[in-house]
């Protein structure tokens, strides 16, 4: 990974912050929500100790909370704001009108107007019922159903009373009856079973005994509105969790309109919302869960809901004693307002921090780019500090930069001088080497000749100190030649001449030299204007074609081109009967390398790298490859072309 990503990668840790910070504020969500919850619990303690003195009043008889009968029986009766037209519809009744409760195949709503108790029955599907019937304590109110419209209601078991009446409707889904009896006929109690027309129960609500009817009561309301406190939403209900009495807003649950996407992202990486129970089940008018079945059993408890619209927390204390409590005090709060504490400041910290984050890694970016930059141009720089002769470029970039990157400039910088140094010293050390060997040569030399001329040293010997001393002389001549070439290649003047005329003038002349061999030119139709020292370019030329003959068997083709390359004109020259040796073809053209094989003649390398010297004097380059198959070895030299045309000149 290069460092730009690195440190890309490395300001992720400040991702850190905001994962601090959402984690501090759901802890104190999470502290505010349980202090709710005690708040809630004490309070709902406090009312229920403060209403128990008037429990009496509303408190429903302890007959009704025998364990051998079904509370499931139980119906509970709303109270209508106006007294309904009896006309066999609901639609009159308010909001009562919306709290139908199935049972079976019928569907049954009791609500309460003064002295009556007004009971409305749906019945889906094309078959009408053949009665309804009504069941108090003693006593059963049976309306028959002959035809649609008015009906009496048969009193069984008392006197007939004239007030019991109903109305019966057929619908497009079914058939409905609106019915009223007095309340004082039913005694607290009341069963609503649906017969056929053979008698046969088709529905009903309770199985052997008629359940007790339970709903708002105006002692248990007058006790709650004196004690409740202002804002909070407080129940009063029996044991089942009937509503006796509510005080306070209604329940109005939904998430805070403000929550955005950072409160979702909030909300998704640190959990959604504190564990809550399951919305409980419950009856139209009833409050149930488990907070109500421990205050049934005289344990207070608060308990969290999950509803579709948020949560809600409700605490629950029991009123009496801690075995039979004879009524249950409620009191209920939305979590949006501890989430509009908690959310508001969650979301402006989340979004900080991200956006602290995310500035981080801008300038941390930005950063390793800077640096990245500063490094590559230092790579460069030392890259092509060292040309390809061992000379050494001018100072490095960054090298007064007070940082690390300062420092290493300055090291390379220092490393550098000293190569130069060096370089330096092996340029003038063959100059200095000639200069020095030449006495002691000439030392040696000039007694050979006299032993020679004494007539002494008989035999092969003298002969072999004299070749020995002529080669070490062509040597010690050679290192002076190597310096000289290169001043001689610098001084040399430049004209434009046509280059593809030169290389054949000297092919032909190359063919007269060496006879034993074949030559061969190839050349662009054009003219190939050229910028440079017709002398070098002869020089060069030589060079190649004298190394090509001295590897190349008798009667070998050695080829000459000149073909076009770009802004360049590449000569080549290519031989037959032999490969390059083993490694990098350039160190061919340093000074004082040869790779001819071993004979009596004296190879001191200096061919091609006076090739090297005039190429790169011209601005080109030299250099060699195999061909394909072993063919031979082709050596290249690109020249560049001459800047425009000569006037007449094509």
């Amino acid at each position: 990974m290069k460092l730009a990503g690195q440190l890309v990668a490395v300001s992720a840790v400040t991702l850190l912050l905001p994962w601090a910070g959402c984690q501090y504020a759901r802890d104190i969500e999470t502290t505010l929500r349980q202090g709710e919850a005690a708040t809630l619990l004490s309070t709902a303690r406090l009312l229920a100790a403060a209403v128990a003195p008037a429990a009496g009043e509303f408190a429903a008889p302890p007959t009704r909370w025998r364990a051998d009968r079904a509370r499931s029986s139980d119906l509970y009766v709303h109270t209508l704001p106006t007294l309904p037209t009896l006309d066999g519809f609901v639609e009159d009744w308010g909001p009562a009108s919306l709290q139908a409760e199935p049972h079976g195949d019928m569907a049954l709503l009791v609500a309460r107007r003064g002295v009556f108790i007004h009971v409305f029955v749906a019945v889906p599907g094309t078959a009408p019922p053949a009665a309804v019937s009504l069941h108090g304590r003693d006593l059963r109110v049976e309306f028959p159903l002959e035809a649609p419209g008015a009906v009496s209601g048969i009193v069984q078991g008392a006197s007939p009373d004239p007030r019991a009446r109903g109305d019966w409707q057929a619908t497009s889904a079914g058939w409905q009856l609106e019915a009223r009896v007095p309340g004082a006929l039913l005694e607290g109690r009341l069963g609503v079973r649906l017969l056929n027309s053979a008698g046969a129960v088709r529905a009903t609500t309770f199985g052997t005994i008629p359940g007790w009817m339970t709903g708002p009561d105006p002692a248990a309301q007058a006790a709650l509105d004196a004690l409740a406190p202002p804002g909070q939403r407080v129940f009063l209900v029996d044991r089942t969790g009937f509503v006796l009495a509510e005080h306070g807003p209604p329940r109005q649950s939904r998430p805070d309109p403000d929550a955005g996407w950072l409160e979702r992202l909030y909300r998704r990486v640190l959990g959604d919302r504190i564990e809550a129970d399951p919305p409980p089940a419950a009856r139209p008018g009833q409050l149930s869960g488990r907070h109500i079945e421990l205050a049934a059993l005289g344990v207070s408890d608060a308990r969290r809901y999950a509803l579709p619209g948020g949560s809600l927390l409700a605490a629950a204390a029991p009123i009496g004693g801690r075995q039979a409590a004879e009524a249950i005090v409620v009191v209920e709060r939305d979590t949006a307002e501890i989430l509009s504490l908690t959310g508001r400041p969650t979301r402006r910290l989340l979004g900080t921090s991200l956006l602290a984050s995310f500035a981080a890694a801008a300038v941390l970016l930005g950063f390793a780019v800077l640096l990245s930059l500063r490094i590559r141009r230092l790579r460069d720089a030392a890259g092509e500090a060292v040309g390809r002769r061992g000379e050494i470029s001018g100072p490095l970039p960054n090298a007064q930069a007070d940082d690390e990157l300062g420092d290493l400039a300055r090291s390379i910088g220092g490393l550098l001088g000293k190569v130069r140094e060096h370089n330096l010293y092996l340029q003038s050390l063959g100059g200095r080497l000639a200069h020095e060997l030449r006495t002691p040569l000439a030392v040696v030399r000039s007694s050979l000749d006299n032993l020679e001329a004494e007539g002494a040293g008989e035999g092969p010997w003298l002969g072999r100190a004299r070749d020995g001393v002529d080669r070490m002389g062509r040597l010690v001549n050679a290192l002076a030649a190597a310096r000289q070439i290169e001043r001689a290649v610098t001084a040399e003047a430049h004209q434009r001449f046509d280059l593809a005329a030169q290389v054949g003038e000297m092919t032909a002349a190359y063919q007269a030299l060496y006879p034993d061999r074949t030559f061969s030119f190839t050349r662009p139709v054009a003219s190939c204007w050229l910028d440079g020292a017709p002398e070098l370019i002869a020089q060069l030329l030589d060079k190649l074609v004298e190394n090509a003959v001295a590897f190349a068997p008798a009667g070998a083709d050695i080829r000459l081109a000149i073909e076009e390359s770009g802004t360049c004109w590449r000569l080549s020259v290519t031989n037959p009967g032999s490969r390059l040796p083993p490694g990098p073809s350039a160190r061919l053209f340093d000074s004082m390398v040869s790779e001819r094989p071993a004979d009596t003649t004296p190879h001191l390398g200096l061919g091609l790298f006076i090739v090297r010297l005039v190429a790169e004097h011209h601005g080109g380059r030299a250099a060699a490859h195999n061909l394909a198959d072993d063919a031979g070895v082709e050596f290249l030299v690109e020249l560049p072309k001459a800047q425009g045309t000569l006037p007449g000149r094509a």
